[in-house]
């Protein structure tokens, strides 16, 4: 009859609203935990270091992003600075980075060069991601005693440096190598350069050169620059 017609599409149509409901709590369960995964890859304290000074920002764009950042005192009293950017949001992309942490932790900790470093990360992702997703990377190492820094590029933003006493920005010379996970094996270059007393180095990824204004203009590198030389002096 008409009236059980009406009836059945009712129930139809409740039906479908509770299951549209129970995935869309899902989802949020979802992303509560990628949150909070998220949240534990970026540090809350950073190492004191006589004669250096950390700080680092951290700002996602979405709910929950694919980022990682760390700064880590090696045994040698060395000192490891890492950016990591993973394709992807969710998470799929947080729980790649926290494999992404475990491992460069325990490298840095058992003070394995930044070559080897990149190569156990590369391993690790090469053999575990989905196929498509990778990490861009910066790693950067500076001995505190003799200013030396070494670093190396995995499809990353270029780290921008400043001597003392100078308000000109420059992006450390570079070749990056492609991003990790992409190709089974690789040889990253080792980058060297100097950090002279009171000059400053920063790490930084696309989510800030990306960032694009109400008209659809890139932030870019150069701005980034000089946004950096306009607060040179401050603390970190």
């Amino acid at each position: 009859t008409l009236m059980a017609a009406r009836a059945r599409s009712l129930v139809v149509r409740v039906v479908a609203q509770v299951r549209g409901e129970e995935q869309l709590r899902a989802v949020d369960r979802e992303m509560a935990l990628a949150a909070e995964i998220q949240s534990k890859l970026v540090p809350d304290v950073l190492p004191e270091v006589a004669g250096l000074e950390f700080a680092h920002c951290y700002m996602p764009s979405r709910r929950v992003g694919g980022d990682y950042v760390d700064v880590i005192a090696r045994p040698d009293g060395s000192v490891l600075g890492v950016v990591a950017d993973v394709s992807g949001k969710g998470f799929a992309a947080a729980l790649t980075m926290s494999n992404v942490q475990a491992v460069v932790r325990t490298e840095a900790r058992a003070g394995a060069p930044i070559g080897v470093v990149a190569a156990s990360l590369n391993r690790v992702l090469y053999e575990s991601s989905v196929r498509g997703r990778f990490v861009t990377a910066v790693l950067a190492e500076l001995d505190p005693a003799t200013g030396k820094l070494e670093f190396i590029l995995a499809g990353h933003c270029v780290p921008a440096l400043l001597p003392a006493g100078t308000r000109q920005w420059d992006a450390a010379s570079s070749e990056s190598g492609p991003p990790l996970g992409v190709l089974e094996n690789v040889d990253w270059k080792t980058i060297q350069t100097q950090l002279p007393p009171s000059g400053i180095a920063v790490l930084f990824s696309d989510g800030l050169t990306d960032v694009k204004n109400p008209a659809g203009a890139r932030f870019g590198e150069t701005r980034v620059y000089e946004a950096l030389a306009r607060h040179h002096g401050t603390a970190a």
